[in-house]
Formats: structure tokens, sequence, C-alpha cells
């Protein structure tokens, strides 16, 4: 439809918000639906839900693989749409603070040229990028359960350098771009489901009390 503003707008909404005519209606109003005069929502609603259409979308919450149509496979990222459109994934805003962001900013080239002509030099390095780079290929390799490795080593070892050379093969790797174990155990469940089919690194071990590091062994 046409919004407020004359804009053409295409909005994904599950079948089941057409059980729920007022929620559906604040979508619509949301989205700068222009009601026509005298227009009755449940009609509308009804009219919507008895009809059959062409292209179906999937809508999951959930990150990492999904098998869209036959043997196509999509990785599902944050603002995430397939490429023919038919798979969406649904967020709430707060939920983006805790998933992991696939995003780019510069090349390859300066990628190389910055972190990986220096990490060539140090197996820890190595080991991180080898790791983000595998982690995605986890579930495709038919692996049924989550992989950890705990990094440890004196203070300023590079212990959080190799995070963030890991975490820069896609994604932003600054210091304040690292997750950290000082959270609850709600949020850290909530952190790792968001990670599905991808590496999430947690720095600052340290920073659990004696409680929840015993219920993490």
């Amino acid at each position: 439809f046409h919004n407020l503003d004359g804009d053409w707008v295409i909005i994904d909404v599950p079948r089941s918000e057409f059980r729920k005519h007022n929620k559906l209606g604040d979508i619509l109003d949301d989205h700068g639906f222009d009601r026509p005069q005298n227009f009755n929502l449940k009609n509308f609603v009804d009219q919507v839900a008895d009809s059959r259409f062409t292209q179906k979308i999937v809508v999951t919450k959930q990150h990492g693989w999904r098998r869209n149509e036959g043997e196509n496979w999509d990785y599902v990222n944050g603002f995430h749409k397939s490429q023919n459109g038919n798979l969406v994934f649904e967020y709430k805003p707060e939920d983006m603070a805790k998933s992991i962001r696939l995003n780019t900013k510069g090349d390859l080239d300066g990628w190389k040229k910055s972190v990986g002509e220096v990490a060539q030099y140090s197996p820890i390095l190595i080991f991180g990028i080898g790791l983000a780079l595998a982690s995605p290929l986890i579930a495709l390799s038919r692996v049924n359960h989550n992989l950890c490795f705990h990094l440890t080593g004196r203070s300023s070892a590079g212990k959080t350098t190799a995070l963030r050379v890991a975490q820069s093969v896609f994604g932003a790797a600054r210091p304040e771009d690292l997750k950290t174990w000082d959270t609850t155990m709600a949020g850290l469940a909530e952190t790792a489901a968001s990670h599905c089919d991808a590496l999430l690194c947690l720095d600052e071990m340290g920073s659990l009390d004696g409680q929840r590091h015993s219920r993490l062994q």
C-alpha cells in the first residue's frame, strides 16, 4: 500500500496476527497506512485472511542457518531478508544489543593489511581467525553440539587482542564491541542464543562471581 507520504510500503505480517484485529490495525497505522473513509478493519482483515497468496514468507526469530527452498540455505542475521524475499528475520530492537552483527566496514584488502599481515606471526591470532571462519560451518557439518575454547594466560598476554581479531572477521571489534561474562545467567543464555551458528567472544571471565562461575562448570 501507499503510506501517508505516498511511498509504496510492503510489510510482512505472520498469519497468526490476522486473528488480532486491533493489533494488526496498530501495525498498519505504524507503517503509515492511510485508512479510507468508512474503513472497516474487521472486514478488511477477514478479506485478507481468506485470500490465497502466491508467495510464501517464512518468519524466523533465530539467527543462523535456515533451509529456505529445496537445498537452498540462508544465513539469517539481524535486519535480514533473503535474496528472493521469502525469509524474514523478526526482531525486537532491545534484542539487537545482544545479537551478532555481521557487517562490512572497509574491504578485504584493508583487513588483510591491518589485521592479516600481523596475525600471521601469532599462532593464537591465527587460531582465533580460524574459529571465526569455522563457526558458521559447524551446523552444515552436522556437528550437533557447541564448541567452547577458553584462552588462559597472564595479564596483557594478548587474550583480549585474540578475541578482537577473531571478532573482526565478521563485524566491529572495538574494545566496547566485545561481550563480557559480566552479565546474569539469563542474559548470557540470550546472548548465546542470538549467536547461533556463529562465534561468540566473551571477555573478562574474571568478572564472574563464585556462584555463577560454579554454575558454568
